[in-house]
């Protein structure tokens, strides 16, 4: 026996003839529809079934209401992290100014302990010293206090001063005071 032998007879499958079908579109898509809307609603009633809702309109509400508070989380989380910028930025703001008024009350400080009168003068050449490397207070200050006679004059606690001799003016009338002022 050979191969060829061997094999069994194919038979042809009858083939049906194809029948033109005439309808209208109208047809065509109730048809179409229901024979396919039947499937697509068994599968949605699956779904729904399986995640243990009732109807489409349920679910959506649930995804909405999801999706809500999601939102509104986010727009707490946004709010809190504007709130905590604007706070860095106050205590950043708050610290740069509390840094000037130490400064400024150190300048005031050396000022009022060596007698000097114009401490703006002395900020000012206090803040060019203070760039330069070894910068020693004390030295500047002394190099400051030689260097510029801007030393405050002692200050005259008579009840008196600038008075002309003879006149009290804690016993003067106010008529005499206004008259004494208007003669200065």
């Amino acid at each position: 026996m050979n191969a060829e032998e061997q094999k069994p007879e194919e038979t042809p499958t009858p083939t049906p003839e194809a029948k033109t079908v005439e309808m209208t579109q109208a047809e065509f898509d109730s048809k179409f529809n229901t024979s396919f809307g039947k499937g697509a609603t068994k599968a949605t009633n699956d779904i729904l079934e399986a995640l243990g809702v009732e109807n489409l309109d349920t679910l959506k509400g649930i995804v909405k209401a999801k999706s809500d508070a999601e939102e509104a989380d986010k727009t707490e989380l946004v709010k809190a992290q504007e709130a905590l910028d604007a706070s860095k930025s106050v205590n950043s703001e708050l610290a740069n100014k509390y840094e000037k008024l130490e400064q400024s009350n150190k300048i005031n400080t050396l000022a009022n302990k060596h007698g000097v009168k114009d401490a703006e003068y002395l900020a000012f050449k206090y803040a060019q010293a203070q760039t330069v490397d070894g910068f020693s207070e004390d030295a500047f200050i002394e190099e400051f206090m030689t260097g510029n006679p801007n030393k405050a004059t002692p200050t005259d606690n008579t009840p008196n001063k600038g008075v002309s001799p003879g006149k009290d003016l804690s016993k003067m009338s106010y008529k005499e005071l206004m008259n004494y002022q208007n003669s200065l």
